[in-house]
């Protein structure tokens, strides 16, 4: 039958199977928010804080729970109370966290995938635990340009400082850590992940305004280092 046969209200409560083969039991989602609820020093899932609120997104009964982001370096969160996927995140205690969090986002059945993120320019000063003169990274040293509001540069230049380019290392590295952030949640029991690529966040920062034969320069520059 198809969806062309059913309410507007009708066609979200159907079943969804996404090219991946998830299924999911109907085609409301929840979409990630920030939940700034994680402590230092580790970062790790606060599971009383999350059984609160993840209990009542379960009990809304949505087709799929997407997670608040997590970070994938302890350096970098885009504020602090991030959840952030460590290297130790496979290690007791913090492993049984995660297992823990993944029982408790899909106690209904539907599935649950985690939010991948790394902030790169849009991490502040103290939002990690990167030294007070360790600046964030970027595809390029050049400030937020939020236009000619220069109150609102001003304060946000202030919060966030001038960024480091990104090396071809450290590259790597964030490709390591979002892979070691796959693999945590799914060991975990989460159905997948997602990854973050909005807000000015880094993914979005090597897909922004900058000319094409910049990004290409800076990639070489990098490389050459």
């Amino acid at each position: 039958m198809s969806t062309q046969e059913f309410s507007p209200t009708e066609v979200l409560s159907q079943p969804l199977t996404l090219p991946c083969g998830l299924v999911l039991p109907n085609r409301l989602v929840k979409c990630p928010m920030q939940e700034t609820l994680a402590e230092a020093p580790f970062f790790d899932p606060p599971i009383e804080k999350f059984k609160n609120i993840y209990s009542q997104w379960v009990e809304a009964h949505y087709g799929l729970l997407i997670t608040g982001q997590v970070q994938i370096d302890m350096r970098f969160l885009s504020i602090a109370g991030d959840v952030v996927c460590h290297a130790d995140a496979l290690q007791s205690p913090h492993f049984e966290k995660w297992k823990e969090w993944a029982r408790i986002a899909q106690a209904n059945g539907a599935p649950c995938i985690v939010q991948l993120a790394h902030p790169g320019h849009m991490s502040p000063t103290g939002a990690g635990n990167r030294l007070p003169n360790m600046p964030a990274i970027c595809p390029s040293s050049v400030l937020v340009d939020l236009g000619d509001k220069w109150l609102d540069n001003f304060v946000i230049q202030s919060i966030l400082g001038t960024p480091k380019a990104i090396s071809l290392a450290e590259i790597n590295q964030a490709v390591e850590d979002w892979k070691r952030g796959a693999r945590v949640a799914a060991a975990a029991g989460f159905k997948g992940i997602q990854l973050h690529g909005a807000h000015g966040f880094l993914l979005s920062q090597f897909l922004s305004h900058i000319p094409i034969a910049e990004r290409m320069t800076m990639v070489e520059t990098r490389k050459e280092e």
